[in-house]
């Protein structure tokens, strides 16, 4: 008796959360999917900066940045969940062409736009200016969109074909944990790459018109040749 009750008690807090879940995932979807992009996204910018420390690279974790990246979560949720929702209505069903058509839109559309808004959200937490932000979009963009373009398109397939429309932005947000890490590398170590690259042109301009001894030896040997060969033709 004491077993059935056990299992009964079991089976009613199975039966609570499973009714809870299913409210998180129709009732309250768009909070849902937004809780969920801002915490994998802040998770995926921790998991680089961790990744950043063991390569020496980074000294101490910067929870402002990681915090930047979150907030970007908190729009971009409502984007992807917006989106996919607005899919599934003008292409319903989940046949070849439908999906063939939403990936098509999702990569051509929506992913600059959402690449965008990730760079151009960074850059008004940093203060940036507008030419960095324009330079950001033109190079560490281009950057996101090309990998975008390699890793998304397979893994949309298998959103559009096998996930009802609830559950396309946590598959989204799951995959792209990895995604996200990728997404902080290019943002940040690139900004200290660039940086390098210009302190490096800035001292080569620096020190260019600077004298060299070699090349100045190696002038006063030509000039004593020339006069070598004019003694010797006398």
């Amino acid at each position: 008796m004491a077993t059935l009750n056990i299992v009964l008690q079991k089976f009613a807090a199975f039966r609570f959360v499973q009714g809870k879940t299913r409210l998180l995932f129709t009732k309250y979807l768009l909070l849902t999917n937004t809780v969920i992009t801002v915490s994998l996204s802040g998770t995926g910018d921790a998991l680089q900066q961790y990744y950043e420390k063991v390569q020496k690279r980074q000294k101490h974790w910067n929870s402002v940045r990681t915090r930047h990246v979150c907030w970007t979560g908190a729009v971009i949720g409502p984007m992807c969940h917006f989106w996919y929702r607005y899919l599934e209505d003008i292409l319903p069903g989940r046949t070849i062409m439908p999906v063939m058509k939403k990936l098509f839109l999702d990569q051509v559309v929506f992913t600059p736009v959402y690449i965008s808004v990730f760079l151009i959200m960074l850059g008004c937490f940093e203060r940036a200016t507008l030419g960095e932000m324009m330079h950001d979009l033109q190079h560490k963009g281009v950057v996101l969109l090309k990998a975008d373009w390699i890793i998304w398109p397979p893994a949309q397939m298998v959103n559009f074909c096998l996930l009802p429309v609830q559950y396309r932005v946590l598959y989204d947000n799951t995959i792209s944990l990895g995604f996200d890490c990728y997404y902080s590398h290019v943002k940040y170590r690139t900004d200290q790459d660039s940086e390098l690259d210009r302190n490096v042109v800035h001292w080569s301009s620096t020190h260019m018109d600077e004298p060299d001894e070699e090349e100045y030896d190696e002038d006063e040997h030509l000039h004593g040749s020339v006069h070598l060969r004019e003694f010797f033709s006398i």
